[in-house]
């Protein structure tokens, strides 16, 4: 294996102490690699990186770089640190700061890589979930390998075949903790700061439209732990379910207008986009019928974002009283 440099950037905000430290701890057990570089964005954390890693961050100070900034949300700091990788770094690897990661995962992801492609992941699974994400229990979800091409049969490795672009639209089976690419021959790509959430997924889609060779392993080589989760946090009745719905519409939106689609592309994102509007509606008569305060900024970034929200606002307010107590 090649001593080429890693950096591994980890974008941090925790409530709970240990957390940052224990991901850190799985990226300096890993096996079969020493060229590597860990950089923390710090992004205003309640408790701060410095605190968490304590003598951790002594005892590896010539691998450990801390950056802190103001608030600016996960793919800000995510891209302050790829604004911050070594001059020689050749391969850019992920990790969230409430997970962690298998001790093969970077030697697994570096012979990859080596054989001659772009862009690997991995299979990884939730803290909450008794099966991997390769293993949904949902087949429009599932990831499957049998139409892919195993190129390394003890490392479960696999060659990705047909469509990465098209696949990645009907299911995001990436988890970005797993992503490690190389970097050197795309160091211009960032993540798009303006979604609360899915920028991971436009970032995935930019790489596809430059018919990049993809490897992948269906060993499971992270396990995602119960950090601040943007996802988990913003489910039904949580005060970001409406922010979590608005940023629904304005990624499938983005989507639409930002990538060349065939028919069936485009009528599936169009079928998201009104599932996104239904969302917000709904989320918003919920906050209303138990007399939460709204938050008018949002309705207004709202009616930047999609006027399509508010004039099909009474025909979907309809279908979805009929659809409820109708049908």
């Amino acid at each position: 294996m090649d001593n080429n440099k890693i950096s591994i950037i980890i974008p941090y905000f925790q409530k709970e102490s240990g957390i940052l430290k224990k991901s850190v701890l799985s990226v300096l057990r890993q096996k079969g690699v020493n060229n590597y570089e860990i950089i923390v964005i710090d992004d205003d954390s309640p408790v701060p990186a410095k605190k968490d890693l304590g003598s951790l961050l002594a005892d590896n100070k010539s691998i450990i770089k801390i950056i802190e900034q103001k608030n600016t949300g996960p793919a800000g700091a995510r891209n302050r640190g790829l604004n911050s990788v070594s001059k020689d770094t050749v391969y850019v690897a992920f990790l969230d700061s409430d997970d962690e990661w298998e001790v093969s995962h970077l030697k697994n992801a570096v012979c990859g890589l080596e054989k001659g492609y772009d862009f690997y992941f991995s299979n990884f699974q939730r803290h909450f979930s008794n099966y991997s994400r390769f293993q949904h229990p949902d087949t429009n979800l599932k990831f499957s390998a049998n139409s892919h091409v195993n190129i390394d049969k003890e490392m479960n490795l696999y060659e990705f075949r047909g469509s990465f672009f098209d696949s990645l639209l009907q299911n995001n089976f990436i988890g970005t903790p797993t992503v490690v690419y190389r970097y050197e021959n795309y160091s211009n790509f960032r993540f798009r700061e303006e979604f609360f959430n899915g920028e991971d997924l436009i970032f995935w889609l930019d790489f596809s439209k430059l018919n990049v060779k993809v490897v992948f392993s269906t060993n499971i080589e992270v396990f995602c732990g119960e950090g601040i989760n943007i996802c988990a946090g913003a489910g039904w009745g949580t005060s970001n379910a409406l922010k979590f719905a608005q940023n629904q519409i304005k990624k499938n939106k983005y989507i639409l207008n930002g990538f060349t689609l065939n028919i069936d592309q485009r009528t599936l994102i169009r079928g998201r986009l009104k599932e996104g509007r239904d969302s917000f509606l709904k989320v918003l008569l919920h906050e209303i019928a138990n007399s939460h305060k709204i938050d008018f900024n949002t309705l207004l970034i709202q009616l930047k974002i999609d006027f399509g929200t508010f004039v099909l606002f009474l025909p979907n307010l309809l279908r979805i009283i009929y659809n409820k107590y109708v049908n």
